[in-house]
Formats: C-alpha cells, structure tokens, sequence
C-alpha cells in the first residue's frame, strides 16, 4: 500500500504525568520524566526560510529528586545538515541562546529531533517533520504526475499574478488547481508557504467573494452539470455514483502519492478536474484547526440554505461525488472558480 501523506506529522514520544518503574534483575530502576515538552516547527516552509528557537522556547521540563531540583539538558538536531546543536547542557548551562535552523535548498521532507537528557532518567524525544515546498507543476515542484498538454490552457490572475490550470468541461471553464489568493482565507496548518501549493481554505461568504475577475464560485447546478458530462442520471443535491475517480489524478507530493490506492476508486481524471485531498478547516471564533488532509477533498458551492451552504466533496474511500449542508462560517474548503464560456 502506498505510503500516506501526513498520517503522522509530529511524532511524540514523551508522555503527560507518566510514572512507569520497571524492575531490573539488578533491582535498579528506570526513570522517565514526566510532563510535557515540544520543538514548534510548521508543517511547510520555502527553500530558504530560517526557523529560531530559544532555550526557553523548550526547555520546560522540570526534574525533582527529593529536595534537590536536577539539571536538565536539551539538544536538537537537524536531519538536513546531519548537525546536532546543545542548547542547555548537563549541568543546565545554557550553551546556545538562539539556534536558527534553515530549511534546505532542495524540496522534500526532514526531521527536527528535540532531546532531553537528566542523570539517571531515560532520555526523553519528540520528532517533528517539516516539509520545504516549491509551487508549480511537474519538474521542480513539490506537485507532480499531473498530465498536462502542450495546449494546456493557464488563467493568470491579474491581482497577483498567481497562475491556474485551467479545464474546460462542456461549455464551463473550471480551475484546475485550487484558488491560491491570498487576500482572504487561510493556507493549510496557517503556513504561509502551503497556499501557492495547495491553495487556501475560506469560509462560505470569502469563497463568495475569493474568484478572480470573470469568475464565480460554481453552484450545485454548476456542479451537476459538470457530472452529467461523464454519469447519467446525475441529481441536484444528491449523491452522484461513480464520479469520484473522475475527479481524482494521480498527483505526488514532494514523492508521497497524495490519493492512496483503494479498490472501490478507479482513479482516471477524465475530467481534468486534477482534485487532491486537502481535507478542511473548522473555525472556532477565528482559530482555524485542520483535518482530514490526505482523505478527502471539499469544496464550497454558491447555493445557501439559511446558515448552511452546499458543499461538493470525494473521499479516498469512497467512488462517489457527496453532496452536504453545513454551517457556513464555522467551517473553511478549497474553491475552484469558474467561467462560462459565452462569459454569462
């Protein structure tokens, strides 16, 4: 089976108030720390930017043996350079006030490892991974596999100058990749560097207001149109069979296959449409959490009922296009724009 795309992210192998004493023959015992501590890397970055961290940033664990408080140490280490770095040391001196940890040139995926260390306990880790993307298409860029034409048709959006694949189904032309612009919405995990890769999530009234000039959000007719090109019998706000593989295109991130083989999804593409998985975002008096990346891919339609908006979205799972209401401002999807052809 093909590997997933962020099925872990930030692995953590400390652990909260654990007390765990395993006896030895020898009759000694093993000490773990307990408590909580963590290295904040985002999930993506560009070629270039520079991470800082500070002892205090980090350095939140506290050992007690009896009435004496013990030194702990803490080191990091950087799997793009092979270096590792101690920031406090054995006897709790502080050796580095800043470490700057610079993401790699080349795009793909690494490891910041974050280690403490106390005399007479069990040394303790957290890992996180990071990826340094590149927006684009194909060679050079974190997004490849797409099936591109030499007469591939590309809309320039002229406010910032951000490029889209563009296909055009029976007498609509949809985004081929997901709207980018920046003016509204949120890029994924809130990482600047994701947006020109995997476009950003707006709630239902910024997707109103997101498209390009000439471009509109497409509605649940739109969306029915676009499936009655390739499956008969499709039905406004209804489930439509077998469409989701239509959808779907083999594309890779940074090497990792983003759709993850199941049996029941023939993965084919005829539309051009070229989704990926992006998942969604909740949004909770403006703080935005991120889910279901890898699974499924959402998008908002136009059409409104009260607070609830429609929404159009594929499953990794699942051969079908579902169709769902749900609240409008609470949650944020991708958006694919579209023109019709005779411009109405």
């Amino acid at each position: 089976m093909n590997k997933r795309l962020f099925n872990i992210l930030c692995i953590a192998f400390t652990v909260l108030s654990l007390v765990c004493c395993k006896k030895e023959e020898n009759n000694t015992t093993s000490k773990y720390f307990s408590g909580y501590f963590d290295i904040d890397t985002p999930r993506f970055l560009n070629p270039g930017d520079v991470m800082v961290f500070t002892p205090k940033d980090i350095a939140t664990l506290e050992v007690q043996s009896g009435d004496e408080k013990l030194p702990v140490s803490y080191c990091v280490s950087n799997s793009a350079t092979s270096k590792t770095d101690t920031l406090i040391n054995s006897k709790g001196e502080v050796v580095l006030n800043k470490l700057e940890i610079t993401a790699p040139d080349e795009i793909g995926r690494y490891k910041v490892t974050l280690r403490a260390g106390a005399t007479g306990y069990t040394a303790a880790y957290v890992e996180c991974e990071y990826d340094v993307v590149m927006p684009g298409w194909n060679e050079g860029a974190s997004l490849t596999n797409f099936e591109i034409e030499e007469d591939q048709e590309i809309l320039i959006d002229e406010r910032d100058l951000s490029s889209y694949l563009v296909t055009l189904v029976g007498d609509t032309y949809w985004m081929r990749t997901n709207l980018q612009w920046d003016g509204l919405g949120k890029p994924c995990y809130e990482d600047e560097a994701s947006g020109p890769v995997f476009g950003r999530y707006y709630t239902h009234s910024e997707a109103m207001a997101a498209c390009p000039d000439g471009w509109c959000l497409p509605s649940e007719e739109d969306w029915v149109g676009l499936a009655e090109n390739f499956i008969n019998g499709a039905e406004p706000y209804s489930d439509i069979p077998g469409m989701a593989g239509i959808l779907m295109e083999n594309i890779y991130f940074n090497d990792i296959v983003l759709w993850e083989f199941w049996p029941s999804v023939t993965i084919s593409n005829t539309a051009h449409f070229s989704a990926i998985p992006t998942g969604r975002a909740s949004v909770v008096e403006g703080d935005y959490s991120f889910y279901d990346f890898g699974s499924y891919a959402m998008f908002w339609t136009s059409d409104m009922n009260g607070d609830n908006a429609g929404v159009r979205y594929i499953n990794v799972k699942n051969p079908d296009l579902y169709y769902a209401e749900v609240n409008a401002e609470d949650n944020a999807f991708s958006v694919r724009c579209i023109r019709k052809v005779d411009g109405e």
